[in-house]
């Protein structure tokens, strides 16, 4: 099963979070419209999560124990993260879509 995590709630200001959902729920259901909306969890921390794999920007984002295999989705701000730092966090850089396939299939 695919389920989509996204980490849109502020966590000292969860009143605040209200458009962002909606934003990125519409965003979801017209970039991925094959994906089933009852499979999306919009969270504050998805470093609660234990899944087969993560994929995100944030290195704190995958934090988790329970995560298998953590792909770092490479920006602006973790281009500057080692490749030591990166084998020790047990964390795989990824560049774009292409090179998760060839990770993931």
């Amino acid at each position: 099963m695919f389920i989509f995590c996204s980490a849109v709630t502020f966590r000292y200001k969860p009143e605040e979070s209200a458009p962002y959902f909606k934003y990125k729920y519409d965003f979801l259901r017209k970039v991925l419209p094959f994906l089933n909306p009852k499979n999306f969890i919009f969270t504050s921390a998805k470093t609660m999560l234990d899944a087969d794999v993560l994929i995100d920007d944030r290195p704190s984002n995958l934090m988790g124990e329970g995560i298998k295999t953590k792909l770092l989705f490479t920006a602006f701000h973790n281009k500057a993260i080692s490749k030591d730092e990166l084998d020790r966090l047990n964390f795989i850089r990824v560049n774009n879509w292409q090179e998760v396939e060839r990770i993931l299939l």
